[in-house]
């Protein structure tokens, strides 16, 4: 599938103008939430979130080439909680 010159602009314009503000605020929300989980069941977990960003957007939408990447891509915001094992940490 070709990438559209007028497609890819559009689809960076809702990206970058009104997406990515949503999804900044989400990835907050996630950290937050994980961070929670962090204190009440960890010892040490490690809390990280990330959203991407509109150049990075725009690189997956000419490599990965959707219809409307703004509404298909799965892995525009995410976050994770890094525990370690029980013997990890008694060293």
């Amino acid at each position: 599938m070709a990438v559209k010159m007028e497609q890819l602009n559009k689809q960076l314009l809702l990206y970058s103008s009104y997406e990515h503000e949503k999804y900044k605020a989400f990835g907050l929300l996630i950290q937050s939430i994980l961070e929670i989980a962090a204190e009440r069941y960890t010892y040490s977990g490690i809390v990280q979130q990330r959203v991407k960003t509109p150049a990075s957007f725009l690189e997956k939408c000419i490599r990965k080439p959707k219809s409307e990447p703004v509404y298909e891509f799965t892995d525009l915001c995410g976050g994770r909680l890094i525990v370690h094992r029980h013997t990890e940490v008694e060293q």
